[in-house]
Formats: structure tokens, sequence, C-alpha cells
């Protein structure tokens, strides 16, 4: 009796420890800045940003950047998108908290934020692997006039297209090279002769 027991014990706790070793890890509602910011989509062009924004206006233009602004509503004062070759990877929010705009600092205001960040994204390990995953980057600090930033950054797309040019600018030099090929021959015929 007492080995049957035993044995109906021992099968139990197998099994309950397979179960555990079985269940998935609990399933995370990704947070919505992992496809991009509002209604914004990462990677998506300045034309797709003025069709959701169509007050964003253009602020400036350089080597492939591109940088648009939106007017905010209330805490949030102003939204700028910067542009990549034309792909959105980061978005700054400037924020103002404080109850009197005459304060020239507020250094409470941004510790509420940072509270609130740290709460919404970096409380939940699952959270936090998304992000890792999806190479997002989630900052804030203080800003001019007593105001702050929140920036959502997406390395993966500056990433792929900083890759992509790279490549384009190295096949450009070795094909410059290889056009080169008889003075290359003329280099090492020099360098032969100890004269280079």
């Amino acid at each position: 009796m007492n080995r049957i027991l035993a044995l109906i014990l021992f099968s139990s706790c197998v099994a309950l420890h397979a179960q555990e070793v079985d269940d998935p890890e609990p399933v995370v509602d990704p947070p919505g800045i992992i496809e991009g910011y509002g209604q914004t989509k990462w990677g998506q062009s300045p034309a797709e940003l003025q069709m959701v924004a169509p007050g964003a206006q253009l602020l400036k233009e350089k080597r492939g950047y591109t940088l648009y602004t939106v007017p905010g509503d209330g805490t949030i004062t102003e939204i700028r998108y910067q542009f990549i070759n034309n792909q959105l990877f980061h978005v700054r929010l400037t924020m103002d908290l404080r109850e009197d705009k005459t304060a020239k600092a507020d250094p409470a205001g941004l510790k509420l934020i940072q509270h609130t960040l740290a709460e919404k994204y970096f409380s939940d390990p699952g959270i936090v692997k998304l992000l890792t995953t999806a190479n997002i980057s989630i900052m804030s600090s203080e800003a001019e006039n007593a105001t702050a930033y929140v920036v959502y950054y997406n390395s993966t797309i500056r990433n792929q297209i900083e890759k992509a040019q790279a490549d384009a600018q190295a096949a450009k030099e070795a094909e410059a090279l290889a056009e080169r090929a008889g003075d290359l021959d003329k280099l090492k015929a020099l360098a032969d002769r100890d004269a280079l």
C-alpha cells in the first residue's frame, strides 16, 4: 500500500513539474511604441506622416536626414519626427508639466515623467524583452525652459539604412579599384623594384 501511495505521489509530482516546464511564458501585450508612436509607424515616409499629422512642418533636411515638427496640445507641447532616407526612426516629445509657466526649473516634473516611463516600459520583464528585441530605446532628459524631452528611438531602422549605405559605398569603391587594376599592377612593379 505504501508503495502504491509513493508511486502515485511521485507520478503527481512529475506531472506537475512537466506541466510547469511545458507552460509557455505569460503573453505580454506589446506596447504601441513597438509599432510606432501614436498613429505613426516606424519606417514610414514623411508623406505618410503628413497623412496622420497634417500640421507637420519640415524643420530641417540634410544629408539623408529630415526633421518634421508638429505642435502639441496640453502637456506635450511639441512632437519632432526624424527620418533617415525617408524612414521614421526617431520621435521626440517636448513636455511641460509646470503649473507656473514662469518657473525656471521643474525637477519634480522630470522625475514624474521618468517614473511613469519606468512603470510603463521597464517594470515588466516581458515588455523589456520586447523593446530590446525591437531595438527600441526610450529616454527622458531635461530640456530648455524647464521642460523635458521624451525620446523614442528605433535603432534597427537606422542601423539597416547605415549598413546599406556602407555596403553601397564599399561596392562603389571595389568597382573603382577593379577599373584601375592596371594601376595596381604598376604600383606592384614599383614595390618589387623597391622604388616604392
